[in-house]
């Protein structure tokens, strides 16, 4: 396959070589032996700043990478920006403004997984804080994900105003927007309690929704997990791979029909 990378590779290699002082060198760049499952990044007093892009790794079905850090000091950070469609192109990208699918940040001993769509990707490869020490990027079979990480604790708690019935139905409406939540995992969902069923809450949802005329409120707290990969973060203001704790979900119906959510978040 007819790699751009190749070019970049030479221009952008060469041009990182970094030399602080007469007595004090300073490098940063890729060992050699580098295959499109595994590379070895190696800094040498690299300074804050320093940068080269290289690559590029080949992901597979089932695979993920795992950066493996060795540093005596410092911090990098490596990104790792989709080849897709960079074969066909006539002209070298502006690789400083190319957008990364994901990015991760090692130091000392850090051992980072990092799970990314199949296909090929660029390594962007900062300094973050200067460093001395070697990276080794590979590409290995993803584990397979215990069964149990699947369950997800419901707790439909007890009420003297709604049936389990309607609870429930309460819930599989969140389950059914939930499921649009890409890389998302849910670890529970539970009642919040028939002291949230008041005059004042169902108030401040018929004014986020002045079309409807709701006279039922209930609410349920959930507990999940961001995605990992940045470009599963889009139009959200979460951390990536990061739990959320008690996170609200307001629904209404009006005279007992179909619960509606209007409202989630803090």
């Amino acid at each position: 396959m007819k790699r751009i990378v190749l070019t970049i590779l030479t221009a952008i290699i060469t041009a990182t070589l970094i030399f602080a002082s007469a007595c004090s060198r300073s490098e940063f760049g890729v060992a050699d032996g580098n295959t499109e499952k595994t590379m070895i990044v190696q800094a040498m007093n690299a300074d804050q700043g320093d940068y080269f892009v290289t690559g590029t790794l080949e992901v597979g079905e089932k695979e993920q990478i795992v950066v493996s850090a060795e540093l005596e000091k410092g911090t990098i950070t490596f990104e790792f920006i989709s080849n897709a469609g960079m074969d066909d192109i006539e002209e070298v990208p502006d690789i400083e403004n190319l957008e990364a699918a994901y990015s991760t940040e090692v130091s000392g001993q850090d051992s980072v997984n990092v799970e990314i769509d199949p296909g090929s990707y660029l390594v962007r490869a900062t300094v973050a804080e200067k460093a001395s020490g070697a990276v080794q990027i590979e590409v290995l079979k993803a584990p397979e994900a215990p069964s149990d990480e699947k369950v997800v604790a419901v707790d439909i708690g007890k009420s003297e105003i709604y049936s389990e019935e309607d609870r429930q139905a309460a819930i599989d409406k969140i389950n059914e927007e939930f499921a649009s939540w890409k890389g998302c995992t849910m670890k529970g969902i539970r009642y919040a309690g028939d002291d949230c069923v008041t005059e004042d809450n169902l108030k401040r949802l018929n004014e986020l929704e002045v079309d409807k005329n709701y006279t039922e409120c209930i609410e349920f707290l959930t507990d999940f997990h961001s995605p990992a990969r940045t470009t599963d973060l889009e139009g959200t203001s979460w951390e990536a791979d990061s739990d959320y704790l008690d996170y609200e979900w307001w629904l209404a119906r009006t005279d007992g029909g179909e619960w509606e959510i209007v409202t989630y978040g803090y």
